[in-house]
């Protein structure tokens, strides 16, 4: 399981290789956490940043790859490092 997280938008990118639809509440728990701590500490900084941001989690689908073969872990990395550096919504 991959989590990005970007604090300044309160979005949540979760990327999980066994497709699983279930995103367990401790995960959850901690990172909304992790993201409301960041926003009391860093708002004085950052204009945009709301006092209680309303976090959204957004589950990635996973490249189609073939099963076959032992290069799946590089073509996952691959594709989360061409959508982060696009910067692109899903």
């Amino acid at each position: 399981m991959l989590a990005a997280i970007s604090p300044w938008n309160g979005i949540v990118f979760w990327l999980d290789p066994s497709m699983d639809d279930f995103i367990s509440e401790f995960v959850q728990r901690i990172i909304n956490e992790g993201i409301i701590k960041f926003s009391i500490l860093h708002r004085k900084d950052i204009k945009k940043m709301k006092k209680n941001p309303e976090i959204r989690w957004k589950k990635i689908q996973r490249p189609l790859q073939n099963q076959d073969t032992k290069d799946c872990g590089y073509f996952v990395c691959r594709y989360i490092m061409e959508t982060i550096a696009s910067r692109r919504p899903f």
